[in-house]
């Protein structure tokens, strides 16, 4: 479990397991906690996520209370990263407009206003972090393709716990366009 592994190893241990399970490297990581998620929510002005009622606009505690439910959806857990992901869309929205990310000083301050509510790795830095920004001009948020692992269907450890079990040749033929950088033409 993936989030076994951060609650063992931390960040380290994390990017190893899915390295080890996708034969992915991973360059960068980026930790966003509770309190970051509300902060990153409400530092964008809000997000419009699509309900069962339309598409309602939410402030960041309103957001985490939608992406973190999950026993009152159908498809529980697999629901629920389908709303986590409609969120990480939205924010990049709001995030990916030509004003924000053709102006250094709009990233430099959308950087200083978030810098203490997520966590990044060393070499993530605010020149590495205006750069990412900056050569995100010509990608739109229609451009981004939300993925979920392929899965087999879900069972109970040996020791009790809800686990998902992968379709691992699935999951293998999937990684390879990430192993090559070739996503764009795989999707």
């Amino acid at each position: 479990k993936i989030n076994a592994a951060f609650s063992y190893g931390g960040p380290s241990l994390t990017i190893q397991t899915v390295e080890q399970l996708t034969g992915v490297h991973i360059d960068h990581i980026a930790i966003v906690d509770f309190t970051s998620f509300i902060a990153l929510t409400d530092i964008v002005g809000g997000v419009d996520l699509t309900t069962t009622e339309g598409t309602e606009h939410y402030n960041g505690e309103e957001a985490l209370d939608f992406v973190r439910e999950r026993y009152s959806l159908p498809s529980g857990d697999f629901d629920r990263v389908r709303r986590q992901q409609a969120w990480v869309k939205a924010v990049l929205e709001k995030l990916m407009t030509p004003d924000v990310l053709s102006s250094p000083s709009n990233l430099m301050q959308i950087y200083n206003s978030l810098k203490d509510y997520i966590s990044v790795d060393d070499g993530l830095g605010v020149t590495k972090l205006i750069d990412l920004g900056t050569s995100l001009r010509g990608v739109s948020s229609e451009n981004i393709t939300m993925l979920t692992a392929p899965y087999a269907g879900t069972d109970t450890s040996d020791d009790g716990q809800s686990i998902v079990l992968l379709d691992m040749d699935t999951l293998a033929e999937v990684s390879k366009p990430f192993q090559s950088d070739t996503v764009e033409s795989w999707v």
